[in-house]
């Protein structure tokens, strides 16, 4: 299995959905597959621009022994991760709660309307 970066040409002068689109597939058509089951996937082009996504390019897997690193640096990227790794966190957790709310306003509508 393959990791496989899409570029995307911001055919006319934008994006639709991000400028890169990173998947692992068995092969560049498996790769393609993937790319177009998502919601924002587009075929369009500009006819001076081209077209709006470009062959993948197989990428390499990174190997932490190629990145040479010095302690500081890597302590530093450990950190962004973790870091990161919290937005997340935090992000999921106002998702639920904004779920839980959402959920709890369609029932005191549907109450509403049965009045």
């Amino acid at each position: 299995m393959n990791t496989y970066k899409f570029v995307q040409n911001n055919s006319g002068g934008y994006y639709v959905g991000p400028a890169e689109f990173v998947v692992r597939a068995e092969s560049v058509d498996g790769a393609w597959a993937e790319l177009k089951k998502q919601e924002w996937f587009t075929t369009d082009f500009c006819e001076c621009c081209g077209e709006r996504w470009y062959n993948p390019k197989v990428l390499e897997p990174i190997k932490e022994s190629n990145m040479n690193l010095t302690d500081t640096e890597l302590k530093e990227l450990r950190y962004t991760v973790k870091s990161l790794q919290d937005t997340v966190k935090d992000l999921q957790a106002s998702l639920e709660i904004e779920q839980m709310l959402n959920r709890a306003l369609m029932k005191k509508v549907q109450r509403f309307e049965n009045v």
